[in-house]
């Protein structure tokens, strides 16, 4: 069974590599045709300075491994470099606000103003079509009209709290690359989200998606480390719900926990604490939920609890071949002359099985897609630097091409990172219950799930943590390469090491010490 066990791990790190490569090619291949691109921020764009871009980030990060591989062992030094990063991290991200005043529009307009409304006493918003198609985004209206009762309905209250949760995310992520490997890896992996540009830029943008992503990735560092304890994975289960509330990824995000457990985690001789341990999480990501929906009714703002009510619509755009997946406006209106309800699902699948007749099409369509979803600049910069925005085109073609420039960096090192996975794992060098499983399954399931749905660069967002985690790791095991190093990255933990040389991966009676 366990070495039936290795090898769905290996299989699963070589999904990671595949896709990885394939973002490559979509990389390469959007560049080209960067210059014929009618978008502003792409006027008279330079592929061989985005190249060169990646290159220069892919040279810094390896001189901080460099850096981090022969910084003394002790904690008072660690503790002021996490700090120096964190305060990098804030601070950047406190300049951008600064120098950026960006206007509110789309659906971040719409979700202002509903919080301002509901944090006045006034529902009169709760009939509004948006809201009852979609009422999951009434979670995030909550949350948004708690911070307006306490800071105000100034923007900037809330664009500095969006500062804090960015903060809580990069410290959650140094604690989970910590407990999957060391904390050399982890400070890498906490300077490369740090200094992620999109997360940056979005910041001055009212987005549910830096709070979804803290409360998220708080959970999966509560189950990594914390998965012996019932009471930790009843929190887990919370704080997975509270990122669900704001952003509906939650589903997801399970599925990796589940399968994990299931494929992984669970033995024959500690199937029930295994089992309980999952029911736990479940406890508390539906109490939660629950709890929410109860709020919701109580206060009237909305009848119907969190959830989407015009299901289709995403997979109507997703697999439209005429946009390539893409948000249209003429399109998105289709399904608006129809009621809410069974009349407009059934009208929504009814378009959904003609866009799947032609198999060439759709073959295609998820070419064009994934080119176009993983290989194309984040329009994030463009979100956040709206029409009043004073900045030269000069200027904002630089800031798109470094954006693309790390992006680029990012894929190169995370294909380099996922072959490195691989082979410590053929190597039995890192054990298959290692939870980086986690992240690679989260990382398959969003690629996939992309095929079917509609398409955003801006999307990227929520799996830049596992993204970079992956890149980090290619540089980490690029640098203990080159100076010949005896690599402590991709062997796991002391206890996995441990684990690895006192009994044979396939010993059963060995696995009893961690569930204790």
């Amino acid at each position: 069974m366990d070495k039936i066990r290795t090898t769905m791990g290996s299989l699963l790190t070589l999904l990671v590599v595949f896709f990885s490569a394939c973002m490559i090619w979509a990389v390469r291949t959007m560049l080209k045709l960067a210059p014929t691109s009618q978008a502003q921020t792409l006027a008279n764009f330079s592929q061989r300075e985005t190249w060169l871009l990646a290159g220069v980030f892919i040279v810094g990060w390896g001189l901080f491994a460099l850096l981090v591989t022969y910084l003394p062992d002790k904690k008072g030094i660690w503790l002021l470099l996490i700090g120096l990063i964190l305060l990098l991290g804030i601070g950047l991200r406190l300049y951008w606000i600064y120098k950026v005043p960006s206007q509110r529009f789309s659906d971040f307009k719409t979700l202002y103003r509903d919080s301002v409304y509901f944090s006045q006493g006034d529902r009169s918003f709760n009939d509004d079509n948006y809201l009852l198609s979609y009422p999951y985004q009434n979670g995030f209206i909550m949350y948004q009209s708690l911070l307006i009762r306490i800071f105000g309905p100034s923007p900037l209250a809330l664009k500095l709290v969006n500062v804090f949760m960015a903060s809580l995310t990069m410290l959650a992520l140094f604690g989970i690359v910590h407990r999957l490997f060391n904390k050399r890896v982890a400070a890498l992996v906490m300077l490369a989200f740090a200094t992620f540009l999109p997360n940056i830029f979005m910041i001055t943008v009212l987005t549910n998606q830096y709070a979804s992503l803290a409360f998220n990735l708080i959970g999966l560092y509560l189950f990594i480390a914390k998965n012996h304890k019932w009471s930790w994975l009843l929190c887990s289960g919370f704080f997975l719900a509270l990122g669900n509330t704001l952003r509906p990824v939650g589903a997801l995000i399970l599925l990796a926990v589940g399968l994990g457990y299931l494929c992984f985690l669970l033995r024959k001789r500690t199937f029930w604490r295994g089992l309980i341990g999952m029911v736990c999480i479940m406890i508390g990501y539906f109490g939660m939920l629950s709890a929410v929906n109860g709020y919701i009714r109580y206060t009237g703002l909305s009848e119907y609890p969190m959830g989407n009510r015009n299901a289709t619509w995403k997979f109507v755009t997703g697999l439209n071949s005429q946009s390539k997946g893409r948000y249209v406006g003429p399109l998105a209106g289709v399904l608006d002359e129809y009621p809410i309800g069974p009349k407009r699902d059934a009208v929504g699948k009814k378009l959904i099985k003609q866009e799947l007749k032609d198999k060439q099409k759709v073959k295609q369509l998820f070419i064009d897609k994934y080119q176009l979803m993983w290989g194309d600049y984040d329009e994030s910069i463009d979100w956040s630097l709206t029409p009043n925005v004073r900045i030269s085109n000069q200027h904002r073609r630089f800031l798109a091409q470094a954006m693309w420039g790390q992006w680029v960096a990012l894929i190169l090192s995370m294909t380099l990172g996922a072959l490195a996975l691989f082979w410590a794992k053929l190597r039995r060098k890192l054990p298959y219950h290692n939870k980086i499983f986690i992240f690679e399954l989260l990382f398959v399931g969003y690629v996939l799930i992309h095929f079917a749905i509609e398409i955003q660069t801006r999307y990227r967002f929520f799996i830049t943590p596992e993204i970079t985690t992956f890149a980090m790791l290619g540089i980490w095991s690029l640098i203990q390469l080159i100076f010949k190093r005896d690599s402590e990255a991709l062997s796991g933990t002391k206890e996995d090491q441990t684990f690895m040389k006192q009994a044979p991966i396939y010993d059963p009676y060995t696995w009893r010490k961690f569930y204790r």
